[in-house]
């Protein structure tokens, strides 16, 4: 608990603070909601792995749960709901949990602010926000997969996209993609019936990292390929929406990323104005200090050498520097966490520049965990960024977790990411020049545009199931409100007209 109660202690000079970079210390205890599970009075350790936050502000968590000792330790998938300040919401299913035996959940992907698709390994879960599982969806809710999954997501034509690896006949793992339609069929219009394989080269094993659609609904793969023994390459696939090799991006459809060493990658994002940026971790000697890397290519998959420095930045934080979760802010500021035996938060502006104004140096990195520990992903809230993380602890001779909550401010005003998941609402293109494309898988009922001022802008729109034309055209430069609503709810979004 050392290292926990020095987090607190240091962090009591900001209770009052909202500067970038401080906890929210109105959040759990000073900052920090930490969760495990005691049933039937057997403690059960939680692994978070995904999170959503629900428009009440709740949050939606998934990830695996162990109970037992020795021979019987037992494995969950586990679903709990948390309330604004990090508490157990106990309204959730009369408990505020539900646990799913051998299951093994991995990522959680909204397809609007009611229905969720849960990634468990060999398996696709739909349930509702209060838990209740859609038994119409695959076999009684469970919907088999053709491969091992680790995320899902939703594209802009409706499809779910599932991300993983695949076995082949030779006993070699395959990054694997398969994409299906919303009532669970497999969408035989991409790849091979549904299903994209990237073949495993001799010497070289290609692995899973994170998948992203822009907004041209074209596929961004990121994975890491292992060229020897010791030393691991960045590599970055895009693929038409059939799940095809776009050709007219890098070299043949695939960038290879030869700088770093023993580098790895999480996560691909683009830019408001198609550009793509890849988060990982490496070093620039084979012996070097690990560091976290940001890369921004052009949308053609050139290296965009304006970015930061020749293109590339390496910034050693602590221990390995694992980068987990990348976010690209509406003013084109990137916000990536992750981090392993500590957990960090850094900022950079759209340039690559380290924000000085942000924690120290543009980092915040603290160790959360008492013994050992690791990062999952981070979502962004308002003015601030809440991390999902890991910390070990010793229980009848196992090495169980406790899932820990963190949230940061990250700003002192609110913030907008520039690129959404697509899920319930989606907006492009951010910069706007003329027409607004908003997409809902709700049906929209109602399309706002307000000034920063609070004076609502008259302006003409074209309704359709699903999705809204807003034109722009006759407006001056600058930042505007949008708000959608639809029956169930609505969202406020920041858009920035050219």
């Amino acid at each position: 608990m050392f290292f926990r109660i020095l987090v607190l202690l240091l962090c009591t000079s900001f209770v009052f603070s909202q500067s970038p970079g401080s906890l929210d210390v109105t959040y759990g205890t000073n900052g920090i909601s930490g969760h495990t599970l005691t049933i039937n009075n057997v403690l059960h350790g939680l692994s978070v792995r995904d999170f959503h936050i629900l428009p009440n502000n709740k949050i939606l968590a998934v990830g695996i749960a162990q109970n037992g000792c020795s021979s019987t330790q037992n494995q969950f998938g586990f679903i709990i709901r948390l309330n604004n300040d990090g508490s157990l919401d106990t309204t959730f299913n009369n408990g505020g949990y539900i646990l799913f035996s051998n299951y093994f959940f991995q990522s959680i992907t909204p397809l609007n602010n009611e229905i969720f698709l849960i990634v468990s390994n060999s398996h696709l879960l739909k349930i509702d926000s209060e838990g209740n599982l859609d038994v119409s969806f695959g076999n009684d809710g469970f919907l088999f997969l053709n491969l091992q999954a680790f995320k899902a997501i939703s594209t802009q034509n409706g499809k779910i996209l599932i991300g993983g690896r695949k076995m082949n006949s030779s006993a070699q793992w395959e990054v694997a993609l398969t994409q299906i339609n919303l009532d669970g069929t497999l969408d035989n219009n991409f790849g091979n019936n549904g299903l994209v394989i990237i073949p495993h080269q001799s010497g070289a094993s290609t692995t899973f990292g994170g998948i992203h659609i822009d907004n041209q609904n074209r596929v961004l793969l990121a994975c890491r390929r292992q060229v020897s023994q010791n030393n691991g390459k960045i590599i970055v696939f895009r693929l038409t929406q059939n799940g095809d090799y776009d050709n007219s991006f890098a070299t043949n459809g695939m960038y290879f990323e030869d700088f770093h060493f023993n580098a790895r990658t999480q996560d691909v994002k683009t830019t408001s104005d198609g550009k793509i940026v890849i988060a990982g971790n490496g070093q620039l000697t084979s012996f070097g200090n690990h560091g976290l890397i940001l890369i921004q290519l052009n949308e053609n998959g050139t290296l965009n050498t304006n970015f930061a420095t020749n293109g590339r930045v390496h910034l050693p934080i602590y221990s390995e520097s694992t980068a987990n979760c990348l976010h690209i802010l509406i003013d084109g500021s990137i916000v990536v966490t992750g981090g392993y035996e500590s957990s960090y938060v850094a900022k950079f502006n759209s340039q690559g520049i380290i924000a000085a104004d942000f924690g120290e140096n543009g980092v915040v990195n603290q160790f959360l965990f008492d013994w050992t520990g690791f990062n999952t992903t981070s979502k962004i809230i308002d003015n601030k960024i809440l991390l999902a993380a890991n910390t070990a602890f010793a229980h009848c001779a196992q090495q169980k977790y406790e899932a820990l909550f963190v949230r940061f401010f990250l700003s002192s005003e609110s913030l907008e990411i520039s690129t959404p998941e697509y899920g319930s609402f989606e907006l492009y293109p951010n910069p706007v020049t003329e027409k607004l494309f908003i997409k809902s898988l709700d049906k929209i009922e109602l399309v706002e545009i307000f000034s920063t001022n609070g004076k609502i802008m008259n302006l003409k729109s074209e309704f359709t199931e699903g999705l809204n034309v807003a034109d722009l055209s006759s407006l001056s430069s600058g930042v505007y409100i949008v708000k959608i609503s639809t029956k169930k709810d609505f969202i406020t979004k920041y858009v920035i007209k050219k």
